[in-house]
């Protein structure tokens, strides 16, 4: 069951990482925080321009993946549904369960070979 209280906590844990952590270990730090209140085996942090034609990557941190992913992910990037979907839905949260990345068969590729299930994204 959610309770704000936690909610409430893991945001101003997140405001503190965000103000003490150095700028290159914020998203490492932030994604370990977050797996303590939304277990999760493994998370990909990519940032791309939400106006980009392309999906180009500007900064990513895998998180407890293989150095392989994101080389992967590059060649596999035209078929990612997640990523377009996101950018055709900017400011929304979007989740894709197994039938869903099952869709597009780059995706199905890079999630089969990492054992990725799930995956949410904004």
């Amino acid at each position: 069951m959610f309770k704000l209280a936690a909610f409430s906590d893991a945001v101003l844990k997140l405001h503190t990482i965000a103000q003490e952590e150095p700028v290159e270990r914020f998203q490492e730090t932030a994604l370990s925080h977050i797996q303590t209140i939304l277990p999760f085996d493994t998370a990909w942090w990519g940032i791309m321009s939400p106006k980009a034609e392309t999906l180009t990557l500007n900064c990513s941190v895998a998180y407890r993946l293989p150095s392989s992913y994101v080389p992967m992910w590059e060649a596999l990037k035209h078929d990612d549904a997640v990523a377009q979907t996101v950018r055709d839905r900017p400011k929304t949260t979007v989740y894709f369960d197994r039938r869903g990345l099952a869709q597009a068969p780059g995706l199905l590729t890079l999630t089969s070979e990492h054992d990725i299930a799930q995956a949410f994204c904004t």
